[in-house]
């Protein structure tokens, strides 16, 4: 599947500074003031393996918000609902699977791993407070990557690309998305559209040893039948279909 954004996005992934903070240990260093925007904004991107993208953990949680916008027939009584309840609970984590923890960018810079990005100083507001802040963040205009998953036959292959067309809609990724917890921001950011969907039906198969003892094997082998022998089987079954989405 090719993800590929529709507004700008504003990556702000926790650091761990502030990771520290919230779990109760002193954080190291003092803040500095001296630094400018492009490397306090640098700080700030997704990154893994030298390259810029989206760890998968986010890709979920925005499947699981467009889950509250989809309906599907679910469960024994295979009544139609939404496939996320208004808490935030359903099936999805255990229907969908995601191949890789993080995905980076189509078209990265193969020395710097980048895509073009650039500061953004912007007001926010502290919803605990309701005091101001100046928060800088890496501003991305422009981006598009590649998601391999997998997904059960629970969802039917409509019901999965309606939930990915949702997460980009309704969802979004990054700060000021339109389904962040505090005030989105007033101009769409960090939603994206499905380019491509293809599908790779894959039968899981379940290779189990069945062991058959020839009839009566003792009274034949004590009548002089010593070739026979103990018979082995292998029986695959083939439960539901996983299907894998690629590029």
């Amino acid at each position: 599947m090719v993800l590929q954004s529709t507004a700008p996005a504003l990556q702000n992934p926790m650091l761990q500074k502030t990771l520290d903070e919230i779990g109760g240990k002193e954080a190291s260093g003092s803040r500095r003031t001296d630094k400018t925007d492009k490397v306090v904004a640098e700080t700030k991107l997704y990154r893994h393996g030298g390259k810029m993208g989206w760890p998968a953990l986010n890709l979920g949680a925005a499947l699981c918000e467009a889950g509250k916008h989809v309906q599907a027939k679910l469960g024994a009584a295979k009544k139609t609902s939404a496939i996320t309840k208004s808490t935030g609970r359903g099936p999805i984590p255990t229907i969908v699977g995601f191949t890789k923890s993080f995905y980076p960018f189509t078209g990265v810079d193969a020395e710097t791993g980048e895509i073009e990005w650039e500061p953004n100083g912007a007001r926010t507001v502290n919803p605990q407070t309701g005091g101001s802040n100046r928060t800088v963040r890496p501003l991305l205009n422009r981006w598009e990557m590649e998601v391999e998953f997998t997904y059960t036959g629970e969802f039917s292959d409509d019901t999965m690309l309606e939930l990915w067309q949702k997460a980009g809609e309704k969802a979004g990724l990054g700060d000021g998305r339109p389904s962040a917890p505090n005030k989105p921001l007033p101009i769409p950011h960090g939603t994206f559209k499905v380019v491509s969907f293809k599908i790779t039906k894959r039968e899981q198969v379940d290779d189990s040893v069945k062991i058959e003892f020839a009839p009566d094997f003792r009274e034949a082998a004590a009548r002089g039948n010593g070739d026979i022998k103990p018979t082995v089987e292998l029986a695959s079954v083939t439960p539901r279909p996983e299907m894998v989405v690629t590029s």
